[in-house]
C-alpha cells in the first residue's frame, strides 16, 4: 500500500490482500485487491480518507485494486459540488427524463431492490455467501 503517513489513522487499520485472480476490467490480466478487515467498523471521516487513497466501498467491503505494474483502473473521487455535466451527459439525462428516482427506507426495501443490489455485486470479484450480501445490503446507509 502506498498510503503510509506517520500521523494517518489509516496506519492503525488491519488490511488484507487477495491472491491474484482474473481482472474484471482487463482481459488476460491478473489483479489483486487490498481490503480492510470487514469486521472493523469505520466512521465517515476514515471512509473519506480511505476514498482519497483510492479505496472503494461495496456493502461492508472497503477495498482497492493493488496490481503489480498496472495502474489502468485507478479510482477517482468526483467533487460533487464542482461537477458539471458535459454535452453527452446532458443528452443522456434528457433521453432518460421519463425515469424516476424514489429514495426509500432500507427497512422498506423489497426483493426487487435486493436483486438489483445483488446484480451490481456480480460486477466485482466478491464471492461472499448471499446471506452475507443480504445483511450487507440492509446495513447500507439509511436516507432520511
Amino acid at each position: 500500500m502506498n498510503s503510509y503517513h506517520p500521523k494517518s489513522r489509516l496506519n492503525d487499520l488491519q488490511y488484507y490482500i487477495t491472491p491474484p485472480h482474473s481482472c474484471s476490467y482487463l482481459e488476460n490480466k491478473s489483479a489483486r485487491m487490498v481490503f480492510l478487515d470487514p469486521a472493523h467498523r469505520i466512521d465517515v471521516v476514515t471512509l473519506s480518507e480511505l476514498s482519497r487513497t483510492g479505496f472503494r466501498r461495496s456493502g461492508d467491503f472497503v477495498y482497492r485494486h493493488e496490481c503489480h505494474l498496472c495502474r489502468q483502473c485507478l479510482s477517482c473521487r468526483v467533487p460533487v459540488t464542482e461537477f458539471q455535466m458535459n454535452s453527452s451527459q446532458k443528452k443522456a439525462l434528457k433521453r432518460n427524463q421519463d425515469l424516476t428516482i424514489k429514495i426509500t427506507r432500507t427497512a422498506d426495501a423489497s426483493e426487487i431492490h435486493y436483486n438489483l443490489y445483488e446484480r451490481s455485486l456480480y460486477t466485482t470479484n466478491f464471492t461472499e455467501p448471499l446471506s452475507y450480501q443480504a445483511s450487507a445490503f440492509l446495513k447500507l446507509p439509511k436516507f432520511p
